[in-house]
């Protein structure tokens, strides 16, 4: 696969139907390699967004919030280096 572009580094869902916005916001993210990230913007807070991420995906991403709204929500997510724990224990 190839490497992220700095531009999909900035996935602005802010112009996307709300049905749109997980899979995009997921292929972006799937694309990550280990290390990188992507900053997120919305214009609501992205608590399911996260969510929907966490189930496809758990563990695999940190986040960080550097916006709070009112009006615009800014969110860095990380990809974690692999491991070797599938997750399904949460342990």
């Amino acid at each position: 696969m190839p490497p992220v572009s700095d531009t999909d580094r900035f996935v602005d869902l802010r112009l996307l139907a709300a049905a749109d916005r997980p899979p995009r916001l997921l292929a972006v993210l799937e694309a990550l390699v280990p290390g990188d990230e992507a900053t997120i913007i919305v214009d609501h807070d992205p608590v399911s967004l996260r969510r929907q991420v966490d189930i496809a995906h758990p563990g695999r991403f940190d986040w960080h919030r550097l916006e709070d709204g009112p009006d615009l929500w800014r969110t860095v997510a990380r990809r974690r280096p692999a491991t070797t724990c599938c997750g399904s224990c949460g342990g």
